[in-house]
This record gives structure tokens, sequence and C-alpha cells, in this order.
């Protein structure tokens, strides 16, 4: 196998493409606002590229879904037909209503390009106690006529992804980890996940963005987050180690079968994440140290959706 080929191979399986950038303005380090269509549809095509065939959206990401089914109908086939959309049902969405959550997915669906959706998740664990009933019923028979390829979760706790696991339709499991947030490791869940057959992407792997940011930047913009970057910018530099290619090393390591899931603004980005998967693993033993050194999560810093309004400029 060439060199090339190995690299396509190792995204492939590692990468999965996070589009929330595409329908909106996010993330804590982004500078350029929700890019253009033309921006967008290369940071698609270029993904599709270097390999990535995941690529994970939402109903609450703006107008990313129609971006993605835009942009897959222009698409050379051969590529399109590998592609493997991920979505998620809006967290507002009225489960009990039949009308309205049937409407809900045949918007993915239409948005999509009346194509199978490969997943179709829950957004928020809550709904997880709401199975039972109309809400599993309804996308149960979707998997079954071929509109849903796999059903499956996004979980923010350790309760969360617990009840996942045991729920059989619960096919994927999406969760947040990366060399902030350990609970779900530290809980020995990931390889209960494994052990249940369960498909576990990772996001979150940057914090959002965080770690990409220099540390004076981060204090600025999340003023919580100031020791922890202080603190994770020292530790690499001591061990001369790149912030982040050492957050994916990190997720990596810890979950090496699960896919890591990074969004991109522009084309730059993709082509630097794919990099960053690309190269060769570090040593453990530096993930071990620096749990060492960074032993206790902060609850408020895990918890994006606890943090206070932030500049995105």
């Amino acid at each position: 196998m060439s060199s090339e080929s190995s690299a396509a191979a190792s995204v492939a399986g590692t990468l999965a493409l996070g589009t929330a950038q595409l329908g909106q303005p996010y993330g804590i380090a982004n500078r350029t606002g929700q890019p253009d269509e033309e921006t967008a549809f290369a940071v698609l095509r270029l993904a599709w590229s270097l390999g990535i065939r995941y690529v994970d959206t939402a109903q609450a990401y703006g107008g990313s879904e129609e971006i993605i089914g835009r942009c897959l109908h222009g698409t050379r086939e051969s590529i399109a037909a590998e592609v493997k959309v991920i979505t998620k049902l809006a967290p507002d969405v009225d489960v009990a209503d039949a009308g309205e959550l049937a409407a809900s997915l045949q918007g993915s669906w239409s948005r999509l390009g009346a194509q199978p959706i490969w997943g179709m998740l829950l957004h928020t664990e809550a709904l997880l106690d709401r199975w039972e009933g109309r809400l599993g019923d309804t996308l149960r028979e979707w998997r079954e006529l071929g509109r849903i390829t796999h059903l499956g979760v996004s979980v923010a706790s350790e309760e969360g992804m617990r009840k996942a696991i045991e729920m059989r339709d619960m096919e994927i499991i999406q969760v947040p980890a990366n060399a902030f947030d350990r609970r779900m490791y530290r809980a020995g869940l990931f390889a209960r996940a494994e052990a249940a057959g369960k498909r576990v992407f990772i996001r979150s792997v940057f914090l959002q963005g965080l770690m990409l940011l220099e540390p004076a930047e981060a204090a600025r913009r999340l003023p919580l987050a100031a020791a922890a970057m202080e603190r994770l910018d020292a530790f690499c530099a001591e061990h001369l180690a790149d912030r982040r290619a050492f957050a994916v090393g990190y997720a990596r390591n810890h979950v090496p079968n699960a896919l890591l899931v990074i969004g991109s603004e522009t084309p730059a980005q993709v082509a630097e994440n794919c990099r960053l998967i690309s190269q060769a693993p570090s040593d453990p033993q530096l993930y071990q140290e620096w749990d060492a050194v960074w032993p206790g999560d902060d609850p408020l810093l895990v918890n994006p959706a606890q943090w206070p309004a932030t500049q995105t400029r």
C-alpha cells in the first residue's frame, strides 16, 4: 500500500467531519464566522478527497443538512455513495406529536437528498427516557423501511452513556472526551460500549476549539479556562509536543477504535486535521504524565453548555 493510500485509510477509519460550522457561526476559536456556500462545498469536497467518509450534522446546525445534501448531489456518484451522514433530531421536537416527529424526520431526509441516512441520533440523552412508545416505534419503522440505517444518541454524561449502552436500539453513541474531560474513560464506559458492539464517535476533541487558542486568548474569551490552558501549554512546551497533535493523540490513545468528530470551517483546517490524524500516535506515557499533572476534570470547563457568552471573533 502506498503512503498516500495508507494515510487515506487511516483518515477514513478515524476521522469524521463535524459540520456545525458549515451551518452557523460555531466554536470559541471561530474567527471567520459561518463560511459561504462555496467555501462550505470546498470543505466537504476536500474532506471526501482526503478519505473522510463520515459526516456529522444535526437539524439544529442551521443550514448544515441542506449544504451537505446539495454538495452530495453535485459530487461524483462513486464518492457520494460512500459518504455516511449522521444527523440528529432537533432537541426541541415534540416526540409525542406524531405529525411533528414525522415532519422532522422527513425534513432531514429531504434536505440530505432523499437517500438513506446512515445514522439518526437523538440530540440529547434526555430523550432516552422517552424512547419506549411513539419515538422508538417511529424511528424503528424508518429503519425497517430503509430510510435510516443506524440509530443512536448524543450523550453528555456518564449516566446517559450507561443508558445508551444498555439499550439495544442505540447502535451509535456520540460522546464528549478530551484531555480535560476524562469522565467516560475513568468510568470504563468506552470498554463497555465496545464489548456491547456500539459504534462510538468522540466529539469535543479540542473542547469546541478551546485547545486551538493561545493561553492568553483562551483566558480572554473564557476566563474559567485560563489555568487549564496555561498548564496544557506549558506541559506541551516542556515535552516538545504540538498542542493540536497532543489533543488528537490523547483521544486516539484512549479509544483507538472510536471515530473522532472534528469540525472545520475552512479547507485548510480539513487538511490540517487529516495531517494530525495521519501522524503516528505519541508514546502513551506522555498521556499518563498529563493525567498526573492535571488530575481533575472541572465540571464547568468540560461542559460548553455552561460557559458564559463568549466572543467568537
